[in-house]
């Protein structure tokens, strides 16, 4: 049975009933069959409802390429990232207005299949979440700074503040970093290189839908009196299989994150901390740091550099 965390979505388009057959049967056993069509005028509203994340089009049987064209388009206004794998190209890459990967038989595609299922796994199932409140702006900021942009992890950033001053400092951030950060507006898939902030008055969260995960607001009771709480950011996402969270916990007053970090370490996670000497309040670090949840203590531009190496590494 497939387990559908570890599931790759892939629709098959191709005019031929013989080859929509054979390249469903040469799929790999991890990959979940969302539709096999040909190519018309109705397919692209059901490839779009399908929202699969490989599409397998034979363009050998396709007899013009308005359809490929028509493809492009669809594929360039999915919400969520589509690649693309061609067998039987009939004409040169160049020729082609789609980017695709190129297969010449069955056996190829499944192999194809396989080694992007295990580059797709390897990032996709990874976060970083930040976590702060009084003195974190500027931490935070130290700590951005010392990522490099070739660090494609998604990061969540759970700062309490008041809504009037999320988008400065939402600005802020974006003038440091290579990764650029929006406010959360409601739901989006959780991609690599995705840089989110908790919204003020609302809770950031994280959740399944059939193996995607996706980073949502909710309006939830408050925790701890506040509203964005890191507490509920970290047990949701402690609460989705096979991901492996990494989080960090700035300056602040309090005990938010306490909980959070204490279900990420029993989930396999990581948890790293600030320092008392750099932080402006050692509530929320010092409460990890003083149950022993935490792996290392350390100030903004080291914790940054043992964070890195930490994801870098995936365990």
């Amino acid at each position: 049975m497939i387990n559908p965390h570890d599931a790759h979505r892939v629709a098959v388009v191709s005019k031929s009933s013989n080859i929509r057959e054979s390249l469903a049967n040469a799929l790999p056993s991890n990959v979940v069959i969302v539709g096999v069509w040909p190519p018309s005028p109705a397919f692209m509203a059901l490839l779009m409802d399908a929202a699969p994340s490989v599409v397998i089009f034979d363009t050998g049987a396709c007899s013009h390429w308005q359809q490929i064209h028509a493809l492009e388009r669809m594929l360039r206004a999915s919400p969520n990232p589509v690649k693309c794998v061609a067998i039987n190209p009939p004409l040169s890459d160049s020729a082609s207005p789609l980017p695709y990967s190129s297969v010449t038989n069955e056996q190829a595609l499944a192999d194809w299949l396989s080694n992007s299922i295990i580059q797709q796994n390897k990032h996709a199932k990874q976060v970083l979440i930040l976590g702060a409140s009084t003195g974190g702006p500027e931490v935070i900021q130290t700590f951005l700074e010392q990522c490099p942009p070739e660090l494609d992890t998604p990061i969540l950033l759970v700062q309490h503040l008041l809504p009037t001053f999320v988008p400065s400092f939402t600005t802020q951030l974006n003038q440091i970093g290579a990764r650029h950060f929006e406010v959360v507006p409601g739901l989006s898939q959780l991609r690599k290189q995705s840089a989110w902030i908790s919204p003020g008055d609302q809770h950031m969260i994280l959740t399944d839908v059939s193996g995607t995960i996706y980073v949502q607001t909710t309006q939830t009771a408050r925790v701890h009196n506040l509203r964005p709480a890191l507490d509920t950011t970290l047990l949701s996402a402690a609460n989705i299989p096979d991901l492996d969270v990494v989080a960090v916990v700035f300056s602040g007053f309090g005990k938010d994150g306490f909980k959070g970090a204490e279900a990420i370490k029993k989930a396999g996670g990581s948890v790293y901390v600030q320092d008392q000497g750099s932080s402006a309040a050692w509530g929320m670090p010092g409460a990890i740091a003083k149950a022993g949840l935490m792996d290392a203590v350390l100030p903004p531009k080291r914790l940054a550099q043992a964070v890195i190496q930490r994801l870098t590494r995936g365990d």
